[in-house]
């Protein structure tokens, strides 16, 4: 879509378009919506939207300004959510996409308060950075990926932010980088600032049956496992203080096994 004539175009005729002392919020959202060309854009892009499944597309230009989105329905906003006229520079999916680079991050919406993961694409005309195409995917629409009992998805900071067991969601992964972010940095992003943590322990029997695990690394797990039992007969017959202590030092030795990749 960044691609697209239409798109672009639509960024290049709205590069005016930026918040200063004189130019409010909504006087920029009035102004974008009697603009009779990002009318015709708004309308591409809710037909966009419908073709591609996403949940909402709009595009900011150069200037950090929402000038034309997918929630708009005949110059009017959509149930007053719309983002035309918003001032979008502090959007963290946002700073990479108008350097330059490509962003996708997870998020929870400002306006809408539904976590989603937002794509930011640059787009460019005549070789000039215009704006960036946005697009949000709703978690809901993602559900899929955790279908499976004990699977979870966690983002770039480590925040589970999907899960089979709903319970986990929100909690923080060992040592992730959340646990370094400032309270403003959390609140942008999550919109809460508090991360319960996270155990993960190696399961070896989980680990033998799991699917993604290969024919090799199954049949090294079962030695262990079967060493780590040989052992622990062994011991067992010794004196009892004896015993627990092989057979302590075993099962560490068998968990770090398991643990490396």
């Amino acid at each position: 879509m960044a691609e697209m004539d239409v798109v672009q175009n639509a960024l290049v005729q709205s590069r005016n378009y930026a918040a200063n002392g004189e130019a409010t919020e909504p006087a920029l959202r009035a102004a974008l919506l009697k603009d009779p060309r990002m009318n015709a854009v708004n309308t591409f892009l809710r037909r966009a939207q419908g073709f591609s499944g996403l949940d909402q597309v709009w595009l900011v230009n150069a200037n950090g300004i929402c000038v034309a989105s997918s929630d708009v329905v005949g110059g009017s906003q959509a149930r007053g959510a719309s983002f035309v006229g918003v001032d979008m520079r502090v959007r963290a999916y946002l700073t990479n996409a108008l350097l330059g680079a490509f962003s996708e991050t997870y998020g929870v919406g400002r306006t809408s308060g539904k976590p989603g993961i937002f794509i930011a694409v640059p787009v460019y005309a005549d070789g000039e950075l215009a704006g960036a195409v946005v697009a949000k995917v709703g978690i809901a629409r993602l559900r899929h990926w955790v279908a499976h009992v004990g699977t979870f998805v966690a983002d770039d900071n480590g925040v589970i932010i999907m899960a089979h067991d709903s319970k986990l969601e929100g909690h923080a992964l060992p040592n992730s980088r959340v646990t370094k972010m400032s309270t403003a940095e959390c609140n942008v992003t999550y919109r809460r600032d508090a991360f319960p943590d996270i155990e993960i322990r190696v399961d070896p029997l989980m680990r033998e049956q799991a699917p993604w695990v290969s024919p090799r690394d199954r049949r090294t797990a079962v030695r262990l496992d079967r060493t780590a039992r040989a052992i622990a007969v062994s011991n067992s017959r010794r004196s009892e203080l004896g015993a627990f202590g092989a057979s302590r030092r075993a099962a560490v030795g068998l968990a770090r096994a398991l643990a490396q990749p």
